[in-house]
This record gives structure tokens, sequence and C-alpha cells, in this order.
């Protein structure tokens, strides 16, 4: 692999196949399906672990991502949030293919239900919520409280993100 990823990046490892995790895109639900239902699966926080296996990421729009990021952080106005989301290392808020090894074959999020027993046997689990969650808002109504600079360069920061996923 020749790309640099984050350490606090976890990958989900079962025998010669690993899923790459990100925030807000599955992955609390990958991995507590491969806990529970997979013999022999390890997680790993080094890119060096991936060597030699075949890699599978799962890509959100990501508007819909930094959208249910903003429900993590929902006391925050559009402005706020948005300097947030340029000015913070939170993985949440890290463009996913800066997440993602090179070489790593990209699915969409969107269709995970159906590519995941594509490439893993069984699958996803339900996951049911134990906390409340903030209302839903829509990625255009956050933005409309954010300076048109802002969303800007938001959207520069999110663009490869953007052409990865609407390429799938």
């Amino acid at each position: 692999m020749n790309r640099w990823v984050p350490r606090r990046a976890r990958f989900h490892i079962l025998g010669s196949k690993a899923i790459v995790a990100i925030p807000r895109a599955g992955s609390t639900t990958m991995a507590l399906t491969c806990d529970s239902r997979f013999t022999g699966f390890h997680q790993s926080n080094d890119v060096a672990d991936l060597e030699g296996l075949e890699v599978f990421a799962w890509i959100r729009n990501p508007y819909e991502r930094l959208a249910s990021t903003h429900r993590l952080f929902y006391s925050l106005t559009g402005e706020e949030f948005g300097d947030r989301v340029l000015r913070n290392p939170d993985i949440h808020m890290t463009p996913q293919l800066e997440l993602i090894p090179a070489g790593a074959t990209l699915l969409k999020f969107e269709d995970i239900n159906t590519t995941f027993s594509q490439h893993f046997p069984g699958v996803l689990m339900e996951r049911t919520r134990e906390r409340p969650q903030a209302p839903k808002r829509q990625w255009i109504d956050i933005a409309a409280d954010m300076p048109a600079e802002m969303v800007a360069a938001i959207d520069a920061k999110f663009a490869d993100d953007y052409a990865a996923w609407s390429a799938l």
C-alpha cells in the first residue's frame, strides 16, 4: 500500500479480506456483524496488516455523511458546524478517500445491504439505537446557515469523495 492512512482508521479483517471502517458509513454495524458472526475476525489500526488482502470500503454520499455527522453536534449552528468541518481533524469530518488505502475496492454505502453479502458470508445485522438521536436535517438546510464561502470550501474539501461516490 502506498497511501498514507491515519492511525485512527480501523480495519476489520476476516481471512483474506478486510473492510475499511469509515465513521458515519456503517462502520459500527459492520464491526458488530463481523464480531458476532465471523470466527477469526479481528480489528487493526495498522495499514501494514492489509498487505496481500482484498480490501473493501463502502463510501457514502459525503453530504449525507456530513448531515449524519451534524447529528452528533446538533447543538451547533450551521456556521459553527461548518467551521468545525473545515478546522477540526475529527475522523467524522475527514474526507473518506483519505481513510482508504490505495487499491481498495470502493462500493456505494447506499447499496451496502446488497453488496456486503456479495463479498462476505451472510448479511449485515440490524442495529438498534441505544441512545436518542437528534432529528435528521438535510445537508442543504444545514448549509443554508453558512456563508457562501464556507459552503464552497466544504464543497472543495469533499469534491474527490463526491466524484468517487458519484462514479459508483
